[in-house]
């Protein structure tokens, strides 16, 4: 993500766990939610976006909802963004 001009702290789920994630949401006010597009990546991005929602932390998906139109559908896994970016 540094590669894309991400100067933030990222958390990876698939390295850390979904429980681990969610402690470690808790301690910001916002959280940018970008998660893959395939069956697993919607089921977790709908199930992540709950639970952040009910805990009162502004869970955003602009970013999410941009990449997928920018590269027109044509990934599944935000990891794949990488070839889409300017040399």
């Amino acid at each position: 993500m540094v590669s894309l001009g991400l100067s933030t702290r990222c958390f990876w789920l698939s390295k850390y766990g979904f429980a681990n994630f969610i402690l470690e949401a808790e301690k910001s006010k916002k959280v940018i939610l970008l998660l893959d597009y395939d069956r697993k990546g919607r089921y977790l991005f709908a199930k992540a976006l709950g639970i952040l929602q009910r805990k009162g932390i502004s869970a955003d998906s602009y970013y999410r909802k941009e990449i997928r139109r920018i590269t027109k559908g044509m990934i599944a896994h935000i990891e794949e963004i990488v070839s889409f970016t300017r040399v």
